[in-house]
Order: C-alpha cells, then structure tokens, then sequence
C-alpha cells in the first residue's frame, strides 16, 4: 500500500499542471482567497481565536518574514502557516486549506524576490497555485491514505507553496512525496474523543490544522530552497509582467460582494467583515484593492498583505 501511494503522490504532483486548469480558467481560486480574507479576520475578531496568531514561543519573529493578515506580526513561513492554518480551520476539508500554505511562502517569496532582483510572485500566481492545490487534492481524495482526513490537504499545500517557490517538476515531486511520507497530526475525531471540554477540543483542532499546513511548507522550502533562499530565484509562474499602479482612491467606490459556491458558507460580502475589523480609511482602500480583479491580478503578493497590516 505504501508503494501504491508513492507512485500516486508522484503521478498526480507530475500531471497537477495539466489539472489545474479547469479550476484556473474561472473565478474560483479568487473566491476561495476573498473567502479565506473573511474567515481569517471573523477569526481574529475573537480574543481566543486571535490568540492562536502569535508565534509558538512569544517573540519569535522573523524581520521581512512571512506576515499574517490583520495582524502585523511577521514569522518565517512555516511559523506563519501554522498561524494561518490555525485561524482558517474548518471541519469540513476544502480548497481554502490550501491558502495558509501557499499565503505565507508566497509573501515571504514576494519580500525575498525584492532584494534578490527577480520578479515577486503576483496574486495571479497565488490564485494559479491554489487552482493547482485543489486539482492535487481532488486527484488525491481516491488514493489508499487510510482514511487520514489531513493527508490530500498536506500534500496539495506542499505542492501549491513549491510552485509559488519556482518549482520544477523534480522539486514539486519531490515535495509532495515528502508531505505524502510525513506523518499527520491525530484525527479530529481522535482529538474530539480525548477532550471533555469542547473549547479545548476546538483548539487542539485549530492547532492541527496549523501544524498540518506548516509541515507543508517545511517540505515545500526543502525541496526548492538553499541556505540562500529559493534555488532558483526567477519570475514565478503564472505572474504577469507588469506590475501594478497606484491603488484606486477609496473614496467613493462600490463595494463589490464576495462571490460565494452554492455550498460556500463563508460570509457572502467581505465588506463587513473588513470594515468591522479595521479602520474605516484602510479599510477602503483594502476594498478598493480588492474588488478590482485585474488590477488585483497583477499586485506583488506582498504588496497586498502589506495593505492588511494591523498593528
């Protein structure tokens, strides 16, 4: 059986490319970055919840490492996926799961690429990477992973973070046969079974979900980075050329409402969410930058968790 899983992790991580359009050529992956923004901030607005943000040893913070929206703390990338995947958890396994991987390397990529003189990673290069993830972990959801509910999720993130990292085919490979390898944190239903308290179950939950994202960016960053950074420092695909202008003025502008799946339950409009959560004037301009797709498309990751920023 173990035999039988390497050669599906490596057959799927070889083909995803060919997959990933179908979810690519629409709205989707857009929809599925909005809608993991609305679940983070709803998250961060409960002192419990926000509290699963900070660095596992108080402190530990990393200078241009990768950031955690509405927050300003940066961490290194394995660090602020978990974070990110602690906020972002939802029982039910979905295309979001893939956000907290591919955010943070692709912001901490973006800031890198800065100083290294290449080309950061675009937001059009994120929703590319989560299209990717989620072709991953449709292909993955038949193979023999024993019933492990953390396995497709691990394996798609590792796959999505190495392509934000300049993959090739041989790295994206060989990260997903190592998230594939690696073990899983205890089953929510394990987890639920062990704790009276349905708070403490919940983050014991949130805490899984966290270090299942972060094992996904350790394998992405050890099969495509160097004591240097990433090998192969180079415009990432799926990033436009161009870079973006300056950010509409806020004032004035419509707020347009996050497009939901008929069996999407995150919050059908982001502007509550960002205007209950941050300041009105950033608040704005964050909306402004959002609502409008291409120019969206084409802004440096890093530049958009830039703007969602709160001290």
């Amino acid at each position: 059986m173990l035999l039988e899983l390497r050669l599906r992790v490596v057959e799927v991580a070889g083909s995803a490319a060919a997959l990933a359009p179908r979810h690519a050529g629409d709205a989707a992956p857009r929809r599925w970055f909005l809608g993991a923004l609305a679940r983070l901030l709803a998250a961060l607005r409960d002192p419990q919840l926000a509290a699963l943000a900070a660095p596992g040893v108080p402190g530990a913070t990393l200078p241009l490492g990768a950031r955690v929206p509405g927050t300003s703390y940066e961490l290194e990338p394995a660090s602020a996926a978990a974070s990110l995947g602690a906020l972002l958890y939802d029982d039910a396994p979905g295309p979001i799961d893939a956000v907290a991987p591919a955010l943070a390397v692709a912001d901490w990529a973006a800031r890198r690429a800065h100083y290294a003189g290449c080309t950061p990673p675009r937001v059009a290069a994120l929703h590319a990477a989560l299209a990717l993830a989620e072709a991953v972990r449709g292909a993955l959801d038949e193979s023999p992973s024993g019933g492990d509910p953390w396995f497709a999720s691990r394996v798609a993130g590792a796959v999505a973070a190495a392509q934000l990292l300049g993959a090739d085919l041989a790295q994206r490979r060989e990260a997903a046969l190592a998230a594939a390898l690696d073990g899983s944190p205890a089953t929510p239903a394990a987890l639920r079974a062990a704790y009276d308290d349905a708070a403490a179950a919940e983050r014991a939950l949130r805490h899984a979900a966290g270090e299942n994202a972060a094992r996904a960016v350790r394998h992405a960053l050890a099969a495509c980075c160097d004591a240097d950074g990433p090998r192969r420092p180079r415009a990432v695909p799926g990033s436009p050329g161009a870079t973006a202008g300056a950010a509409h003025d806020a004032a004035g502008v419509a707020l347009e409402p996050l497009p939901t799946d008929a069996d999407d339950d995150d919050t059908h409009s982001l502007a509550p969410v960002v205007l209950g959560f941050f300041p009105e004037r950033q608040a704005r301009a964050i909306l402004a930058m959002l609502a409008d797709a291409p120019r969206l498309a084409a802004l440096g990751v890093d530049a958009c968790v830039a703007r969602l920023v709160r001290n």
